[in-house]
């Protein structure tokens, strides 16, 4: 079924969410309420729409969200160690068919981590200082695969997005010896948090 409108992705807002999940969006705590300094916060409150929150006013629309994930360059990974603890790194990121994917070595921690728990948490953000704070956390299942093809397949869209210095033409070359001994991961969310502290003004 369709999502909700307005209430969060799964990823660029297309698809469905993976079994068990729901639209449910997260924004971080510590919001402060975007209003006019010449207005007082009752006020303020009092004039916003029935049901409106300070969670509502810097969570991003499905368009800001897409359009953010096919900006940003480096992708935070966060994985799940043996001992309960968080494994985190960071690296490059391709879209493949409207999903974030990555590819890397399959003695990585990272791949280690997945092959035993394949839950996953990713984050994207940017901005210097609060009132311009602005990010995506996707939190869901890990699809790992070491086919050729699929790793190829992911190289591909990675150096395109990462390395347009490649001549086009040399882009499969490149992939083939990238994905060598390499795993692809393909991100299938089940949660999307977003935020940007822009919309506040800058108020707090």
């Amino acid at each position: 079924p369709a999502h909700p409108p307005g209430r969060g992705v799964p990823i660029f807002g297309r698809d469905r969410p993976a079994p068990g999940g729901n639209w449910r969006v997260e924004v971080p705590y510590g919001v402060a309420v975007g209003r006019d300094p010449g207005v007082s916060r009752t006020e303020w409150e009092g004039s916003q729409p029935m049901g409106s929150s300070r969670r509502d006013l810097i969570r991003m629309t499905d368009e800001e969200v897409e359009a953010f994930i096919e900006a940003k360059q480096s992708l935070q990974v966060g994985t799940l160690q043996s001992d309960g603890s968080v494994h985190l790194s960071t690296l490059w990121y391709g879209i493949v068919d409207g999903r974030i994917a990555f590819e890397t070595y399959t003695r990585s921690q990272k791949i280690l981590n997945l092959q035993r728990d394949d839950r996953i948490t990713v984050l994207l953000e940017d901005g210097t200082t609060y009132d311009t704070l602005r990010g995506v956390m996707i939190r869901g299942r890990a699809e790992l695969s070491t086919e050729s093809e699929d790793v190829v397949r992911v190289a591909e869209s990675v150096i395109r997005r990462n390395q347009p210095e490649i001549p086009e033409e040399h882009v499969g070359a490149a992939a083939v010896q990238l994905a060598a001994k390499r795993t692809a991961v393909t991100i299938v969310p089940e949660k999307v948090a977003s935020w940007d502290h822009n919309k506040l003004g800058g108020t707090y």
